[in-house]
């Protein structure tokens, strides 16, 4: 017991407890906080996220989708924007999904997560964030999908990431796949080279967002290998395709257009 409070000063302390905590915050003072508006999903198709069950597999299709254009010029642009600026928005769904399909669907026990969107769209929203970290509303954002993030990690569920031709798994949203236990991405390049797959990583995959003990997901990967994490770090920012990925063990397997179907059909 580090202190007892009497009853009739309970108030009080909790009060002065409280303002001392929110001393340390970088929020100004003058601060104005935004409104989160509730979420009004469709059944699980929230505006930036959608999951379809497939209760007779036991499987649950999750995509989450990044708008087209749109993006906040500056940081008063984001504030004006309040809870609609996606990566708040987005996570808030996010978020919202995972308590309901882990509390709800206990009979969904595969999760396939897939993106759908441009991978320049993510990372300028990637870039956004990351000049604006000292902003008290961007803070909160990046340390929120970091939360969420690690909702995943302890979900007691299989979860697979498909990273397909459309796919936007780049910098943060990478993150998603790498939080999966397995991730397969489509390789069309050998008969189709318009038609592929590819995946980004940005300084957000190597200290945005830690797990749950501290450790990034690709330091967890390959278990803190400073040789294999430079080599990351030096194809960083670069579009890595199927076989690329492969060779950087960034994905558990990438089969070709004739074999992709059967293979996640088997998985």
């Amino acid at each position: 017991v580090d202190e007892v409070v009497p009853k009739r000063a309970w108030d009080e302390t909790v009060a002065e407890r409280a303002q001392q905590v929110a001393a340390r915050s970088p929020r100004p003072v003058d601060a104005q906080g935004v409104t989160l508006h509730p979420l009004q999903p469709d059944g699980y198709t929230y505006q930036h996220v959608k999951a379809e069950l497939d209760r007779e597999r036991g499987m649950v299709e999750i995509t989450i989708r990044v708008p087209e254009g749109g993006l906040p010029l500056d940081v008063t642009e984001v504030h004006r924007l309040g809870d609609a600026f996606w990566p708040l928005a987005v996570t808030r769904e996010l978020d919202d999904l995972i308590l309901r399909l882990r509390t709800n669907e206990l009979e969904l026990g595969t999760w396939l997560f897939r993106t759908s969107g441009r991978i320049d769209d993510v990372l300028a929203y990637d870039d956004l964030l990351a000049a604006n970290v000292d902003d008290w509303l961007v803070n909160e954002v990046r340390h929120y999908f970091k939360r969420v993030l690690k909702r995943l990690d302890v979900t007691s569920r299989s979860l697979i990431a498909l990273i397909e031709p459309g796919s936007c798994f780049a910098g943060s949203l990478l993150e998603l796949a790498l939080a999966a236990d397995r991730q397969y991405m489509f390789d069309g390049s050998v008969r189709d080279a318009e038609n592929v797959a590819e995946i980004v990583l940005t300084g957000a995959n190597f200290v945005g967002y830690p797990m749950p003990n501290g450790v990034g997901r690709l330091e967890s990967r390959f278990h803190r290998e400073d040789d294999h994490m430079a080599w990351l770090r030096r194809e960083s920012g670069r579009r890595l395709s199927a076989q690329e990925a492969v060779e950087l063990g960034l994905v558990t397997d990438a089969p070709d257009d004739i074999d992709w179907d059967d293979e996640i059909r088997i998985m």
